[in-house]
């Protein structure tokens, strides 16, 4: 009885790992490919500036976008994102000093564009990383 129960937990544990592997391929893997960086590099003595975020060619579905902005500024910056450069529905507004912050907001358009504005005597650097997440309607 013991050596029976041994085999089916066998079988068992074989046919969940194949599953498991399956769901991951079919499934889970290809959600996780439909997520990918892209990075922008602003300068931000060029004052104000337009920045078109635009997602990958093979996503569809898109709900969400995530970006992500580190650098320095010798002054405060405002971000403003929208769906186009003349409609924003989001306004940031950044600190002087060391920047590390984060927007992840629903978005359901292929692409934003992001206006950047600061004092026009601003030093220092951005890099914007953003990624669009989809779910293919596949």
């Amino acid at each position: 009885m013991k050596k029976q129960f041994s085999l089916i937990a066998f079988v068992l544990a074989v046919v969940f790992l194949i599953a498991g592997f399956w769901i991951y391929r079919t499934y889970i893997k290809a959600k996780l490919d439909n997520i990918s960086v892209q990075i922008k590099e602003i300068d931000c003595q060029n004052n104000p500036q337009v920045i078109e975020l635009v997602k990958h060619p093979e996503q569809s579905g898109i709900f969400q976008l995530e970006l992500s902005i580190e650098g320095n500024a010798t002054n405060n910056i405002s971000l403003q994102i929208g769906p186009s450069s003349n409609q924003i529905t989001s306004d940031i507004r950044i600190k002087k000093g060391e920047i590390e912050t984060a927007y992840i907001n629903d978005w359901y358009a292929d692409s934003a564009y992001v206006k950047i504005e600061s004092d026009p005597n601003t030093q220092g650097k951005l890099t914007l990383s953003y990624q669009f997440i989809g779910i293919d309607s596949e």
